[in-house]
């Protein structure tokens, strides 16, 4: 009895598994008398998922592992920007945009030199310049050529030459040196002598004169062949002065025999006399 009931209960679960559980009735061994009457019955159990269940091995492990992530690329991953450089250029002068979105100096160019004028893009360099030149500095701290006899010397136009001249200011303030060039120039108010020294502004005083000196060592005009030149500066004919018993007064030639001090007059007197005599009161009065 006991091994009839477990075939039977091997036979539910066999049938549960496949989805659909038939029960055969019992035989007669089973002794029961009740099911053996019925002989073609069957009974539906609920149906059971369509996915098989295992329980041949009641004691295996259920995978419960997380599922790998997938694999990562190159081009997932964002690239940090690489500046370009001025070394990497081989630039020393100007700027560049290191294509990161920065504008930077490659720095700057020492005297002759200047960027790019080597002929090598923002990079310092010199053109040497010796147009119509055969000697002297090219610019750029070389020489165009070098002097020769019997022209040894080279000029600031840059061609060869005699011994150039030498300039002459030896003692001299201001004029010409000698070779095209001065030796200096006088300040406002003064002029250059021919001495080479600069001298006050001499303003010639030839007012109411018709000869003789002007005072800035010019004159004043010259007279006739047959006249002299009275010291007052007038053209007169020629005659003796005559000053005889006199010590004052007119020569006769236009000149003068004397000039009285202060606080006297000059007096005529007969037979052309003249002296100079005190003031008296009625000569003030005068």
């Amino acid at each position: 009895m006991r091994s009839l009931t477990l075939i039977a209960l091997s036979t539910i679960l066999l049938a549960s598994a496949c989805g659909e559980t038939k029960v055969y009735p019992a035989t007669e061994q089973d002794g029961s008398s009740d099911t053996a009457s019925d002989t073609s019955a069957t009974v539906d159990i609920l149906e059971t998922p369509d996915a098989a269940v295992d329980v041949s091995e009641p004691d295996a492990a259920v995978d419960v592992s997380e599922p790998e992530p997938d694999e990562v690329t190159a081009d997932d991953v964002v690239q940090p920007c690489v500046p370009v450089t001025c070394e990497t250029l081989g630039f020393n002068c100007g700027a560049i945009d290191d294509q990161c979105g920065n504008t930077v100096s490659c720095g700057l160019c020492t005297p002759p030199n200047t960027c790019g004028s080597g002929g090598n893009t923002q990079v310092c360099g010199c053109s040497p310049d010796c147009d119509d030149k055969t000697c002297g500095d090219d610019g750029c701290g070389g020489l165009c050529g070098a002097c020769e006899d019997p022209t040894p010397n080279c000029n600031g136009e840059g061609t060869c030459e005699e011994a150039p001249c030498e300039s002459d200011c030896d003692g001299k303030v201001c004029g010409p040196d000698g070779c095209g060039g001065t030796c200096g120039f006088c300040e406002a108010g003064s002029v250059c002598a021919e001495t080479g020294l600069c001298e006050e502004l001499c303003v010639p005083a030839c007012d109411g004169k018709d000869c003789g000196p002007d005072g800035c060592g010019g004159d004043c005009g010259v007279c006739g062949a047959d006249q002299l030149c009275s010291p007052a500066g007038a053209c007169i004919t020629e005659c003796e002065p005559d000053c005889v018993n006199k010590e004052c007064g007119s020569d006769g030639c236009g000149g003068s025999c004397g000039t009285c001090p202060p606080n006297t007059t000059c007096e005529i007197w007969k037979f052309d006399q003249a002296e100079c005599s005190p003031f008296q009161e009625e000569d003030k009065e005068k």
